[in-house]
């Protein structure tokens, strides 16, 4: 017989936070996903990293593991690489992560390249976000 009032309750997410970054916004982007998974209660976290394919060593990428594996009920890590000539990830996980968000609130905080956050900036917009939704930290190579 199973107790009830001793099973794990699930509990709930208010808010899904997507932080999305390029090699140019990894270090912003890491250090702002820690200080979330510190301070915040109630939150999802979504880090979607757009890697250069010819980047065979992406920066943060044993931290990024480590904080998985000790977050896993708060933080899901996306590795996308991003072929030679486009700056930017594909649509389809966005879509994916849009459409699969179950909290009351979802935000989208980028870091990266000019080029890189204006065609992402542009993708949200196609998909729905709104600018105040959206911030935009753009970094200077």
């Amino acid at each position: 017989m199973v107790d009830i009032d001793n099973r794990t309750k699930r509990v709930s997410q208010n808010s899904h936070l997507v932080i999305i970054c390029d090699d140019t916004g990894i270090f912003k982007a890491f250090e702002f996903t820690k200080e979330r998974l510190v301070e915040e209660e109630n939150i999802w976290l979504s880090f979607i990293y757009a890697v250069s394919e010819e980047n065979s060593h992406p920066l943060f990428e044993q931290e990024l593991s480590i904080l998985e594996c000790r977050f896993f009920e708060y933080l899901l890590v996306f590795r996308q690489k991003i072929e030679q000539g486009t700056s930017c990830i594909k649509q389809e996980l966005l879509e994916a992560v849009i459409n699969s968000n179950t909290s009351k609130k979802i935000e989208f905080i980028v870091f990266g390249t000019e080029e890189f956050t204006s065609q992402l900036e542009d993708i949200l917009n196609f998909l729905g976000i709104q600018s105040s939704q959206l911030t935009i930290t753009t970094i200077n190579k």
